[in-house]
């Protein structure tokens, strides 16, 4: 099974290192270097998710949606209580840097159970007051969001 992984991960590795050469070498240098991106993007995917599947990264994928999910929520936050910025859109606030408050809203109800689930598996006080504090930003933005279906989905 580890030969198995290694030698897919050294076709990544392989793959990824021949489209920078072929970008290198390429006349059309935009198309030979938007393929290079997409190479290291999946190559990228592909580590990342075997990172993930690891006991260190899982926590660190989680840890990393929260805070995604908490920035969202935020800017939500701050629209709501008449913050504005020029990135944000006026249509259907508060949205914050989603731009409406149905996505951020649904991106915050999706996001819910994993500060639960961090809050839950804390080995510290610290750890939990963090979680708590997470979950209860989302809750907060999920309300003022006036958005029904997220309404629903947080219970």
């Amino acid at each position: 099974m580890l030969a198995a992984l290694a030698a897919t991960a050294a076709a990544a590795a392989s793959l990824a290192a021949l489209a920078a050469v072929s970008a290198a070498a390429a006349t059309n240098r935009w198309i030979s270097f938007r393929s290079l991106a997409i190479s290291l993007a999946g190559a990228a995917v592909f580590f990342g998710a075997r990172f993930a599947a690891t006991r260190a990264g899982r926590g660190v994928v989680v840890g990393g949606v929260v805070l995604a999910v908490i920035a969202a929520s935020v800017s939500g936050l701050l629209q709501a209580y008449g913050w504005n910025w020029p990135l944000l859109a006026d249509t259907r606030a508060p949205g914050g840097t989603l731009g409406n408050r149905n996505f951020m809203a649904h991106l915050t109800v999706i996001g819910l159970p994993l500060a639960g689930w961090i809050a839950a598996r804390a080995r510290t006080r610290l750890g939990a007051l963090l979680g708590v504090g997470a979950m209860a930003i989302m809750t907060g933005a999920i309300v003022l969001s006036r958005s029904r279906a997220a309404w629903v989905g947080l219970g």
